[in-house]
């Protein structure tokens, strides 16, 4: 069956007007436009059960417990469980043979200040939820970058995101490929990455994570996917730390400290700690992990690689300088198999001046 699209305040207006749909919101930081959506659609009353913001961190504390940082995965899993927990203990006696109850939360820190790593707009969003009356509930995680400029237009996004969650929680959970397009509903794609989607419970038996966040990719989404046993979003693997980045399955440097990540455009499952991303060049991928570390980046190429990399034709919109601008910085650095020839380029022994290249 081909994906309908359906506007945001549809998708509230279906989702009050379902007798059997019934929940909790709650939403720290810029989050706070989620709830807003249905008591604006009408009959908010027989979907919303409760509506709240912990707002302050001694209050958030004290109902959820303590987590380390106010946006990270935990603290918005502390808010499942505790918004509900609530609505189990204090409804499922008295309407709970009739009723899905669900959960949602979110925990968003936004930003207008431009940085050149590690974003501060980002957040945690998920839904906790029941598929049927009495069953065993189902959860569905988010991470999410926020491209948008001003705050405004931030928590715009985040508002239209958060009804797209809950609709597809209920309406578009059968297959990956529809249960993504629905998350992107009312919203150009660019003005948000999602770079991790976790999802749990009875609904999920057949969708599995890699195959999810694949799909993120390739819907354009995110430009990288991090697999590895955790299901880790790119921000918690990658935050503040040096990493050295090749293609094939050896590494030919070591780094004391630097985490290691085989990159690739193809799916290897047996692969751990694996990067699959689908950007064209080395640059856009530079720019992409750059959102989450500022310390040192070592990408290893081969011989060919290389060439492909100083190849004008290998960028028909950019002359090779600028290409350089965008791919270097103190902290990014090339390893390159040494080459067959002795015969070496001005621009490459350029790069060799500058200590931009070294060969292994």
């Amino acid at each position: 069956m081909p994906y309908v699209r359906q506007i945001v305040a549809e998708k509230a207006n279906i989702i009050n007007h379902n007798k059997k749909i019934y929940g909790s919101f709650a939403e720290i930081g810029a989050g706070q436009e989620v709830v807003n959506y249905f008591f604006k659609a009408g009959r908010a009353s027989g979907t919303v059960a409760k509506s709240m913001s912990a707002y302050d961190m001694i209050f958030s504390d004290l109902i959820y417990g303590k987590a380390g940082r106010y946006v990270c995965e935990k603290r918005l899993s502390q808010m499942l469980n505790h918004e509900y927990s609530l609505l189990e203990n204090r409804l499922k006696k008295t309407r709970g043979k009739n009723t899905c109850f669900f959960a949602f939360a979110d925990t968003v820190a936004v930003s207008t200040l431009k940085k050149d790593h590690m974003s501060s707009h980002h957040g945690w969003m998920g839904v906790r939820f029941q598929s049927k009356p009495l069953k065993k509930y189902d959860e569905i995680l988010l991470h999410v970058n926020l491209k948008d400029r001003t705050r405004l237009q931030q928590y715009e996004v985040l508002g239209v995101l958060g009804v797209n969650l809950i609709y597809s929680a209920f309406y578009e959970k059968k297959t990956a490929s529809a249960l993504v397009s629905s998350l992107v509903d009312n919203f150009e794609k660019n003005r948000i990455e999602i770079d991790l989607i976790k999802c749990q419970g009875p609904s999920f038996s057949k969708l599995h994570t890699t195959q999810l966040n694949l799909e993120l990719m390739k819907q354009g989404l995110t430009p990288i996917v991090v697999l590895n046993p955790t299901a880790q979003s790119p921000l918690d693997v990658f935050y503040e730390k040096p990493m050295v980045l090749h293609t094939s399955t050896i590494s030919p440097i070591k780094k004391p400290k630097a985490l290691s990540f085989q990159l690739t455009r193809q799916l290897q499952p047996s692969i751990k700690n694996q990067i699959v991303h689908n950007t064209n060049y080395w640059y856009e991928l530079k720019k992409a992990l750059r959102q989450y570390t500022s310390k040192e980046l070592h990408f290893c190429l081969s011989e060919n690689e290389f060439k492909k990399f100083i190849s004008e034709k290998t960028y028909p919109d950019h002359t090779l300088i600028q290409v350089m601008g965008k791919f270097f910085d103190k902290k990014t650095k090339l390893y390159v198999k040494k080459p067959r020839s002795s015969k070496k380029s001005s621009f490459v022994q350029w790069l060799e001046k500058e200590g931009k290249v070294q060969w292994v």
